[in-house]
């Protein structure tokens, strides 16, 4: 795991900010860069003059001044484009490894893999990335190996002073082939779903935060539930079956709010994940429709068409059975 701690120079008095800041960007093996090449957002000037307009400070001795601005300088063919390629490629599998489906040629592991190709002894080597946020007054490296075929190692490390809060690493073991993961106490939730549903092509933070909300989906229906039941309401399959309408009703309404709540929380954090791109995302498979698609539309239009049906039906029946029991 390739944590480390930023050397800090002495704090001036810029305002503190609240906002989420790059700290250190690093990588290796890509492209022209052989070695690992670190892109640095710290105030580190020798003359003090200007800071308060240019760099925030964090409020943090691990962590020196950031500046709100940085420009990529040098002469032509000295590595500019690929650098700023490097922060493309590890974006790019953060925000599509978990989305896009399996495909040797088109491996989403693949897309981060680009080495050096001046040293055959590098080139069957992962590429190297590593990002330092500093976020809601905690200062986090998130970083992987991105090989041909898979994700090699990832890793969340958190700093709430000197000491670091590990809070998964996911290492592949050749002999094995398989992952082991470890765990920190910090990391809360559904640890072997989401570990069991990562690919090896995929990234394992991405997928978990993409299946988080499965089961809040579920733990809002189950407080709609007793909600009903509190109320009066026994939602069992008499309930289902006598009355599909006014439980479908009961039901779909306080569900669609649920999760009219719950997208606009996953659209804010997509948002500060970096996931609000405008840029278009392309699968592999493409976006046909299927026979199985037009199989799931055609079942559920014949059931709501069938429930109204034995809504009507079961009403006109009931309403008949009161009129032959009137004298």
């Amino acid at each position: 795991m390739h944590s480390r701690t930023p050397s800090a120079p002495p704090h001036n008095t810029q305002r503190l900010t609240t906002q989420p800041m790059l700290v250190e960007f690093r990588f290796a093996n890509f492209r022209s860069y052989r070695d690992e090449q670190v892109f640095s957002m710290g105030a580190y000037m020798r003359a003090p003059d200007g800071l308060e307009f240019s760099a925030c400070d964090t409020g943090r001795k691990d962590l020196p001044p950031l500046l709100k601005t940085a420009f990529l300088l040098g002469p032509n063919a000295s590595g500019k484009t690929n650098m700023l390629a490097a922060f493309e490629a590890m974006q790019r599998v953060v925000r599509t490894s978990a989305l896009m489906t399996s495909a040797p040629e088109k491996a989403p592991a693949y897309e981060g893999h680009d080495p050096f190709l001046y040293d055959e002894g590098i080139q069957k080597e992962p590429t190297y990335f590593e990002v330092t946020l500093e976020l809601e007054g905690m200062r986090w490296q998130y970083g992987f190996l991105c090989g041909k075929e898979r994700i090699e190692e990832e890793y969340l490390v958190a700093y709430n002073g000197v000491s670091p809060r590990v809070y998964f690493e996911r290492v592949y073991i050749p002999e094995e082939e398989a992952y082991a993961v470890k765990y920190g106490p910090y990391f809360k939730g559904r640890r072997k779903a989401w570990e069991e549903a990562t690919r090896a092509d995929a990234l394992f933070l991405p997928t978990a935060v993409m299946l988080r909300f499965i089961p809040t989906f579920t733990n809002d229906i189950r407080q709609i539930w007793e909600t009903l039941r509190i109320r009066g309401w026994a939602m069992g399959p008499e309930m289902l079956t006598l009355h599909p309408l006014l439980s479908a009703r009961l039901l779909l309404v306080p569900i669609l709010f649920r999760a009219l709540k719950s997208s606009e929380t996953l659209g804010i954090a997509s948002e500060l994940k970096g996931l609000g791109t405008g840029e278009r995302t392309v699968m592999p498979q493409g976006r046909t429709l299927t026979s199985l698609d037009a199989r799931v539309v055609a079942a559920a239009v014949t059931t709501t068409i069938l429930v109204v049906l034995a809504e009507v039906f079961f009403r006109n029946v009931l309403m008949l059975g009161t009129e032959v029991s009137m004298p």
